[in-house]
C-alpha cells in the first residue's frame, strides 16, 4: 500500500511504502485539513463576491475569434477560418465582420452566439444578488 500527502508549500509529495506508514496517516490527516481550511478561505477572500461585468463580457463576445467555431455547422469550415484569418489580419471582431457581410441576421447571431447557451450555463444555479 502507498501513500502520498502534500507537504507545505513546496508542494513536495511525501511518499510513504507498505510497512512504513504509522505515522504518516497523521500527516496525511493535517494536510487534508490544512487544505480544506486553505479552500475555504480562497473561496471567501478571492471567490464569493465575484458579480458578472456584463459590458466586459459583451465587448468579448463582440471581439473575440473563438466564437467563430459555434459557426462551423452553420457557415461551414472553410468560411469560419476565412472569418477568423480576415479577424486576426483587420483586428475587428467576428460579430462585426459577420454583420459587415451580413452573413446572419441580428437575430441569428443573438440565438447562435448567446453565451449561456454556448456555456450550457444553468442560469437558475445561480441567484442574482442585489
Amino acid at each position: 500500500m502507498n501513500c502520498a500527502a502534500r507537504s507545505g508549500p513546496s508542494s513536495v509529495l511525501n511518499e510513504c511504502p507498505a510497512g512504513h506508514s504509522k505515522g504518516n496517516f497523521q500527516n496525511l490527516e493535517k494536510v487534508s485539513i490544512s487544505r480544506a481550511q486553505g479552500g475555504r478561505a480562497f473561496r471567501l477572500k478571492c471567490i464569493d463576491g465575484i458579480t458578472l461585468n456584463e459590458k466586459v463580457l459583451e465587448h468579448y463576445m463582440e471581439t473575440t475569434v473563438g466564437i467563430v467555431t459555434a459557426l462551423n455547422p452553420i457557415l461551414g469550415y472553410e468560411k469560419a477560418t476565412e472569418l477568423a484569418a480576415e479577424a486576426y489580419r483587420t483586428n475587428k471582431g467576428i460579430i462585426e465582420i459577420i454583420r459587415d457581410q451580413k452573413l446572419l441576421t441580428e437575430q441569428q447571431i443573438k440565438e447562435l452566439l448567446d453565451p449561456v447557451k454556448l456555456t450550457g450555463l444553468n442560469k437558475s444555479q445561480y441567484v442574482k444578488k442585489d
